[in-house]
């Protein structure tokens, strides 16, 4: 099996674009930053959220971008509210280990940026005052298993649109440290964090590839 995936021959190439829906297990979120919120209900690893990527096929290399917003949920002390979000831009490269007609298998790798930000306010008759926001932006390396499946194909010719959806896993790896912006409260020490994070999104997207002459 092992001997078949690897010598797998690339059957397309072009180019596609997604919408992403995922989860985000954050793994240090819960122990490291509770003690900047003080009195706050307790943080969870937890977050789900929204993006984009677009990636170009040539043959067994794949070259794109992805990027996305996830939020954790409001937390209170009943007087003050806090909304903790992480971001990520980041390049993406990645190699077809498995591909038939319809449906292909790559690992990838991706670096770039990721932030955590932490905006806290007062809210009372739904309105919000005292609005602040602290980020930490720090540089991301990520690793990837990416599948990928044709489920419609708009013209049954060797070059055609179509709908893709796919399947991302993996894990990020970020930079660890303290060097949060606009802080204005020097009673809150700032946390010393790494945006680690295991992931799993689903991809949605429109593409234009054309498939490839393989001998047998």
């Amino acid at each position: 099996m092992l001997f078949a995936v690897t010598m797998s021959k690339a059957q397309s190439k072009g180019f596609a674009g997604f919408f992403t829906i995922g989860y985000e297990n954050v793994s240090n979120v819960k122990s490291d930053l509770q003690s900047m919120m003080p009195g706050m209900h307790t943080l969870k690893n937890s977050f789900y959220g929204i993006g984009g990527e677009g990636y170009w096929k040539g043959g067994k290399l794949i070259l794109g971008a992805k990027g996305g917003i996830h939020a954790h949920g409001v937390v209170t002390d009943e007087q003050k509210y806090g909304e903790l979000f992480t971001g990520l831009a980041l390049l993406k490269c990645g190699y077809v280990v498995y591909e038939n007609s319809n449906f292909f298998i790559y690992p990838s790798v991706a670096v770039g940026a990721s932030e955590m930000v932490i905006t806290s306010y007062v809210k009372s008759n739904n309105l919000k005052s005292e609005l602040h926001s602290i980020y930490l932006l720090s540089p991301s390396i990520d690793f990837g298993l990416n599948a990928d499946q044709i489920v419609y194909r708009f013209v049954n010719r060797p070059v055609s649109g179509l709908f893709i959806a796919g399947l991302r896993t993996g894990y990020r790896f970020s930079l660890k440290t303290d060097n949060w912006k606009r802080i204005n409260n020097p009673q809150i020490p700032p946390a010393d964090f790494a945006n680690n994070a295991f992931y799993l999104t689903v991809a949605l997207g429109i593409g234009y590839f054309k498939n490839l002459s393989v001998k047998q």
